[in-house]
Parts: structure tokens; C-alpha cells; sequence
């Protein structure tokens, strides 16, 4: 039998508060801090990736009016 560790919207709100954080002026900021390990995955791609993620669990993706 195969054991789930943690829903997997658990897992993606600790991912996302570890690598996104809100912003208020860019709607939420990325870490891109080892990018450079990132291979075959353009920047803008990453950055959109993480949009949908925080967009699927409800966190901020646009700016606060």
C-alpha cells in the first residue's frame, strides 16, 4: 500500500510559502535563488508555474488595489 505523506494541497501551500511570498505592488514575488539548477525551464515559465500553483490554492497573484 502506497502512503500519501500530506494532502497534496498541505504540500503545495509549505512549497509555496517557502519559494513565493506576497507582494503588494507585483501581486507575489518568486525566489529564484539557485536558478541557475533550473535547467530546460525558462524563467518566465517558473514565474508562471508558481502563479498557477498559488492561484490553485488561493494565495495573492495580483497586485493589492
Amino acid at each position: 500500500m502506497t502512503k500519501v505523506a500530506m494532502p497534496l494541497g498541505r504540500a503545495l501551500h509549505i512549497l509555496a510559502d517557502i519559494h513565493t511570498k506576497d507582494d503588494d505592488v507585483t501581486g507575489f514575488v518568486v525566489s529564484m535563488v539557485g536558478w541557475s539548477h533550473l535547467y530546460g525551464v525558462s524563467q518566465p515559465d517558473y514565474v508562471r508555474a508558481w502563479e498557477s500553483v498559488r492561484a490553485h490554492i488561493h494565495l495573492q497573484t495580483e497586485p493589492k488595489k
